[in-house]
């Protein structure tokens, strides 16, 4: 029996990496015997790490939300068949797990069944990982950091298969819980030995120079050079960039380790991944950030995991590494900034693109028929298929509701240049100055950033094109903004913010920005957390878009524009909400979210949107578009 068991396993594993092999498995899965036997299979697995590898593997292959349901509801009746067996509720756990039911993964992995196999069964489920995993996702890092120690206790090494002690570390640096977040790090990459409780002093230590002693390995060759080619040693910054995929963190990143370190180092370095593995938009921005050092790429897995870590900063020689991540960094800006003792200021310096950028995009320009000379408008509209994360789903919008700002702009005197990619819905303006880029002949991402910096202003959306205008210090139109801690703005911007609704038993009711900043909308981070606290978003209407989009032209006509009652009102709230913040620090449930960006220069809200939506008007686009 022994024998076909381990047979059956070595089978099925065969099968999924052969593409043949995982078509069967694919239609197998679509059926109730198939499901039983993958069932079956699972509970012989007594390595948890591989069940687990296993069971996401199921879900990969079966594709799709209702095929997601099928296996979990088949997985928990398999589990209440036998409901005192370990391994049949680990399953269940980890196939909800895989799915798009976070919210209710967590429950069940916070109900006192979970409990009981922790107490008697941890080391054979891979629950711990589990309730780490998916607190990570929807962001309740307490809970993350306190089961990371209760599993520590229990199965120190339990948590590394699946790089759960990594979403600790990361739990704990939002947090601003430094130690915690290094031990956990060590703890991945085995820096200390796997005993029960927490590291040591000694232990940190070595954590910290093991790491110091792997980057100083990887830049010395590179350090040596510039030492023979100045004469001299330098005080070297360094910092730790592996945005592959997220083309915002790429840019703002690197821009605002620069902007805080200038007068500190001079030298700096970016250590990350081999540029192949980046795509390509985030890719293009590596040729911006190498103006200001230099990138050296990396194999060690320790190395590229540090850059979403928040370790602090840890001094070797002349070296310095910088161990913070983007909310690490934006903290500090803000608060460096409201520091009348400190001499950085937001906004004071920015990047600037390579020579290789405008002979690029003048090119392209010049055969587009994009008249450089002209002014012109870029407008980036973040749409659902963008990158289809659910958590992120409340920051979406539709391009249609943007028709009338754009025939406004055009009326104006503006081309109107629309950037994204190929999946984006067109809008469908046949105006000879209005120009959906990823659909021309020719189109790179270098020209992004060039027309951006080449921007009267740009339409963004909180979205990654927006980290341009944010660095290069483009004036900056946020359309369908959502309140958040984060939001630094560029040098002149103004919001028209998503509308906020709150839900309390069974009445719905809309909000004003003031009301959703009583609620503390600000601290929510993800669709799970707006979900939590009963508050909806809804798009901006096209009326509003064109409104603020009139209120932006103005100011940018004349930048000395005196602040309107309801623009006053809101930096007076915004201030009052940054200092209680600041004031809670630590006893906040996000210590590191102890500010609000907005309250820096630069901010407004658009008056005209304010009046709307206290007494909502109809506006007629065409009459509007043509004064």
């Amino acid at each position: 029996m022994q024998r076909l068991k381990y047979f059956l396993i070595r089978r099925a594993r065969a099968a999924y990496y052969s593409p043949q092999g995982r078509r069967v498995i694919t239609f197998a899965l679509g059926t109730g015997l198939g499901r039983a036997l993958a069932l079956r299979l699972l509970e012989q697995i007594n390595d948890s790490a591989n069940r687990r590898l296993m069971i996401e593997g199921i879900q990969v292959a079966n594709a799709t939300p209702d095929r997601h349901k099928a296996f979990i509801e088949a997985a928990r009746r398999h589990f209440a068949a036998d409901p005192n067996n370990p391994i049949r509720f680990d399953v269940l756990a980890i196939a909800m797990l895989n799915s798009s039911l976070q919210n209710e993964t967590w429950s069940l992995l916070n109900s006192a069944e979970t409990e009981k196999f922790l107490a008697s069964d941890a080391a054979k489920t891979s629950l711990f990982g589990a309730r780490i995993s998916v607190g990570h996702e929807i962001e309740l890092y307490h809970e993350v950091v306190a089961d990371a120690r209760r599993a520590i206790d229990v199965t120190p090494g339990a948590l590394r298969a699946r790089i759960d002690f990594l979403k600790s570390a990361y739990a704990a640096g939002k947090l601003r819980r430094e130690r915690d977040a290094i031990e956990f790090v060590g703890r991945q990459f085995k820096l200390m030995p796997d005993h029960p409780g927490p590291a040591t002093d000694t232990e940190i230590e070595k954590i910290l120079d093991i790491c110091a002693e792997t980057t100083i390995g990887t830049l010395q060759r590179h350090v040596d050079f510039q030492k023979l080619k100045t004469g001299k040693d330098s005080r070297i910054g360094v910092f730790f960039l592996s945005s592959t995929e997220a083309l915002g963190h790429a840019v703002l990143d690197p821009y605002y380790f620069v902007a805080l370190n200038r007068d500190k180092f001079d030298k700096f370095y970016f250590v990350g991944p081999p540029r192949a593995s980046y795509r390509p938009a985030s890719r293009g921005c590596l040729q911006i950030v190498e103006q200001y050092g230099d990138y050296i790429e990396t194999d060690s897995d320790l190395l590229m995991n540090l850059s979403w870590m928040s370790l602090g900063h840890h001094t070797v020689g002349n070296y310095t590494l910088v161990i913070d991540h983007y909310w690490t960094l934006l903290r500090a800006a803000v608060h460096r900034t409201h520091d009348v003792r400190d001499d950085f200021q937001h906004n004071r310096w920015h990047f600037t693109l390579p020579p290789y950028y405008h002979v690029v995009g003048e090119a392209f320009c010049a055969e587009r028929g994009i008249d450089l000379r002209r002014p012109l408008i870029v407008m980036h509209v973040r749409d659902k298929g963008y990158h289809g994360i659910a958590r992120q789903s409340f920051r979406d919008c539709s391009v249609e509701s943007y028709r009338a700002a754009v025939e406004y702009l055009l009326a104006r005197g503006y081309q109107v240049i629309r950037i994204g990619d190929v999946a984006m819905p067109k809008l469908g303006v046949t105006a000879p100055d209005y120009f959906e880029l990823p659909f021309l002949e020719g189109y790179r991402h270098e020209l992004d950033p060039f027309l951006i910096a080449r921007s009267r202003f740009m339409i963004g959306c909180q979205s990654g094109p927006c980290a341009f205008a944010r660095a290069l210090g483009t004036p900056l139109l946020t359309i369908n903004a959502v309140l958040h801690y984060t939001l630094l703005p560029s040098t002149l911007e103004i919001a028209c913010f998503k509308r906020y609704f709150k839900t309390k038993e069974g009445v719905r009711t809309e909000m004003s920005i003031h009301e959703a900043l009583d609620a503390r909308a600000d601290q929510l981070d993800n669709s799970y957390h707006f979900e939590r606290e009963g508050i909806t978003v809804e798009n901006a209407t096209a009326e509003e878009i064109l409104a603020a989009t009139r209120d932006m032209d103005a100011w940018i006509e004349n930048p000395t524009l005196e602040e309107t009652p309801e623009q006053v009102a809101l930096r007076r709230r915004v201030m009052q909400q940054n200092n209680v913040l600041g004031r809670e620090g630590l006893d906040l449930a996000l210590p590191i979210a102890d500010y609000i960006g907005i309250s820096l220069d630069g901010y407004r809200i658009s008056p005209s949107v304010v009046r709307m939506r206290a007494e909502p008007v109809a506006i007629d686009h065409v009459a509007v578009a043509s004064r």
